[in-house]
């Protein structure tokens, strides 16, 4: 998708994109969208997710996800701004499941009820582990949660030898 716009859309998974299938993104932006589940504008499962040159603002989700659900996927967000997304539960911004990579990325004002104010990462499953390959020149900003207000990295069980991997460089949090 280029250039465009999804606007003040709803689902009860990916409120403006719900998908089994890879998506790349450029230039696109995601405003006001919701879901009553996952994913306030994108949720995506057991597929390739590629974002650049992006906006996240004002998007919501009543569980995990104010702006992306991704599970079980390769992820890569480059260039992109969230901004004052939110979930009821964890990752204000983004919650994830899989391995994601983040460079220049902003992120402002984001806020979760519980974990993970901009980012949540879980452990993933028993044959997926989750891991953020990398964060690197990005800027967190007044973002919010009970539990890591810019990051929360969660390993769900204890005998679980894998748990939330994440290399952070060159980051500004404030």
């Amino acid at each position: 998708l280029l250039y465009s716009t999804f606007k003040n859309n709803s689902a009860a998974n990916g409120g403006a994109i719900g998908s089994y299938g890879s998506i790349s993104l450029y230039g696109t932006t995601f405003e006001g969208n919701s879901a009553t589940t996952d994913g306030g504008a994108i949720s995506v499962t057991n597929a390739d997710l590629t974002i650049t040159n992006s906006v996240f603002e004002n998007n919501s989700s009543s569980n995990y996800g104010g702006a992306l659900h991704i599970a079980s996927a390769e992820a890569s967000i480059e260039n992109t701004t969230f901004s004052n997304n939110s979930s009821a539960t964890n990752g204000g911004a983004i919650y994830v499941t899989s391995t994601l990579t983040i460079r220049n990325a902003s992120f402002y004002n984001n806020s979760a009820s519980e974990r993970g104010g901009a980012i949540y990462m879980s452990r993933g499953t028993d044959t997926y582990v989750a891991r953020i390959q990398s964060i690197e020149n990005c800027t967190f900003v007044g973002n919010n949660a009970d539990y890591g207000g810019a990051l929360a990295l969660y390993a769900a069980e204890e005998t679980y030898d894998g748990g939330a991997i994440a290399n952070v460089r060159n980051c500004e949090f404030s």
